[in-house]
């Protein structure tokens, strides 16, 4: 049993999160023809190296083009859904 699980989402200390979808979410994503503009302002970033330094990380293992721009999808999909999970009302990031 979990002690909050009667109260409500603003009083949880701790919430049990579904299941992360990014990586399904950024196939579509990245096959939706209404999307190109908004992928290629992506690859932009990522070829300028202008995303979060964590992501860069991960990016040292891998080296196809298509498959970085599948997780710069996923991490932006999954933060957005960790963040409305949360129930919070504004998201606080720190400047790398």
């Amino acid at each position: 049993m979990i002690a909050d699980e009667n109260c409500t989402l603003e009083k949880k200390r701790i919430i049990i999160a579904p299941k992360e979808t990014g990586y399904e979410w950024a196939k579509n994503f990245a096959n939706t023809e209404s999307n190109k503009e908004k992928l290629l302002f992506l690859k932009e970033k990522i070829t300028k190296r202008k995303i979060p330094l964590g992501v860069l990380e991960r990016f040292e293992r891998i080296t196809d083009e298509q498959e970085r721009l599948l997780l710069l999808l996923q991490t932006i999909h999954n933060h957005y859904q960790a963040k409305e999970n949360s129930g919070a009302d504004i998201s606080i990031e720190i400047d790398e």
